[in-house]
């Protein structure tokens, strides 16, 4: 039987804490619409407590497998990235 809509999103929406831990952090940069959230991975890793590669693995999980957070990667010159600026998404809302 194939799950509905509703199903799906709520699978997407659980989280387990690390994950939840990271999003509010970038929720506690984002403005009030969790949109425009500058902060750098380092940051985030000070903020929640994690390591730098546990962080890069966690955003990676939010973003391609629960599709929870869009990030937009800024690169200056090739090899020199800039600040990633991060979109929060609110799935009842797609």
């Amino acid at each position: 039987m194939p799950a509905t809509d509703l199903q799906t999103i709520f699978r997407r929406v659980q989280t387990t804490k690390a994950e939840g831990k990271v999003l509010d952090a970038i929720l506690s940069k984002a403005d009030i619409d969790g949109k425009n959230a500058k902060i750098a991975y380092p940051a985030l890793a000070d903020i929640t407590g994690f390591s730098k590669r546990h962080v890069r693995r966690l955003v990676k999980s939010l973003e391609c497998d629960k599709r929870l957070l869009r990030v937009r990667r800024q690169v200056l010159w090739p090899g020199h990235n800039a600040i990633n600026v991060y979109y929060v998404v609110v799935p009842w809302q797609e």
